[in-house]
């Protein structure tokens, strides 16, 4: 006895699941995932043919590219999502990528793995930038470089007895504020050298310049004092920049040359205002005579497809059928008349003939006609 006896059924009737056929697009999607798992060893299946994580390092970091495959794939693009948070071109607030020409242009015969390989080779090449967060609830530390409300630190290396000594304009005095130069050099990228404590705190600091400038050496040899007056006083401001920086006159200069030239170009437009004027009127001119004869030819176009349907060969031969029909009518008609004694022999004669006669001649040219119309 087998165990699918005794549950009541045998292995031949066991109901088999009705699987779906696989569609078109599942096909492509599945290849398009089959193509990213070739290009990357390190893939994440998060969710099954929805998500997945590809794992690569810049420098020394570990990142992480989460595949977002939207429901209607590939015919919509991927969503390619960074992690951790970076600061990068190609990488939007939300940490999508968004400046990818490969994923922004996807389209079904595209190649996944190569669109997020694409992504990998720029962050190599151009490392992003992570973004530190800050630890909840974390106390911002004490400088150690310098004082804070008039505490004083004590050396590393102090020993009994040991008092550092402070000056009046110490950076280690009570309530100072330190004095970080020798950390962070001051760099100027205007071209302004700023002025030392030493100057600054002299007696004489109205009369030492305050600043040292590359793009406007004019103002190097002039003190405090001038530098207020000119700040002060617009006028004199304005004749100093006018007089005195050579920037601004090239730039006057500059603007009368140019000033110069549109009067030469504007006086050169007004001559040639006559001669416009006189070609314009002659292109309405023959604006006027093109329209006219445009009407004259369209009417004469009109008639000539009226006169061609009259004249055509099928036009001619049916008339002249018509024709030798009606004239050998006519003589049949005379012929009753001359046998029923209504006409004399000489008048039947003579009009019987020409009637014939009419008649034969008709049918020559209508059998002519069919010919023509026939075989041309």
């Amino acid at each position: 006895m087998s165990w699918m006896n005794i549950f009541g059924g045998s292995s031949s009737n066991v109901a088999k699941p009705n699987i779906p056929a696989t569609t078109a697009l599942q096909q492509q999607r599945l290849k398009q995932i089959d193509t990213l798992k070739s290009i990357f060893h390190s893939v994440t299946e998060v969710q099954r043919d929805v998500e997945y994580r590809v794992t690569f390092s810049v420098g020394t970091s570990t990142m992480f590219l989460n595949v977002n495959l939207p429901p209607q794939f590939p015919n919509e693009k991927p969503i390619v999502k960074v992690s951790p948070p970076v600061h990068h071109p190609w990488v939007s607030d939300q940490m999508v990528v968004t400046g990818c020409p490969a994923l922004n242009m996807f389209y079904m015969h595209s190649s996944l793995g190569k669109a997020v390989q694409d992504v990998v080779r720029e962050f190599s090449e151009h490392p992003p930038q992570l973004i530190t967060q800050p630890t909840t609830g974390s106390q911002p530390s004490m400088p150690s470089s310098g004082i804070v409300g008039g505490y004083q630190p004590s050396s590393t290396y102090s020993f009994s007895g040991y008092q550092p000594q402070v000056t009046p304009f110490s950076s280690t005095g009570y309530g100072g504020v330190p004095n970080t130069n020798h950390m962070f050099p001051m760099t100027s990228t205007s071209g302004v050298t700023p002025v030392s404590s030493t100057q600054r705190n002299s007696p004489n600091s109205d009369e030492v310049p305050t600043c040292t400038s590359q793009e406007f050496p004019e103002l190097n040899g002039l003190s405090l004092i001038e530098l207020k007056e000119l700040n002060d006083n617009k006028e004199l401001l304005e004749e100093f920049v006018k007089s005195k920086l050579e920037p601004v006159k090239k730039l006057q200069v500059k603007k009368e040359d140019i000033t110069k030239e549109n009067e030469l170009i504007a006086r050169n437009n007004l001559s040639l205002q006559p001669k416009f004027e006189a070609l314009k009127h002659s292109i309405l001119t023959n604006h006027e005579l093109q329209s006219s004869l445009t009407t004259e030819f369209a009417q004469r176009s009109q008639k000539q497809k009226y006169l061609s349907e009259i004249y055509s060969i099928s036009s001619i031969h049916t008339n002249m059928e018509l024709a030798a029909a009606e004239a050998d009518q006519d003589s049949e008609a005379i012929a009753d008349s001359f046998l029923n004694g209504e006409i004399k022999t000489d008048e039947f004669i003579q009009t019987y003939m020409e009637k014939r006669k009419l008649c034969h001649l008709r049918r020559a040219k209508e059998e002519k006609m069919r010919y023509l119309h026939t075989h041309f």
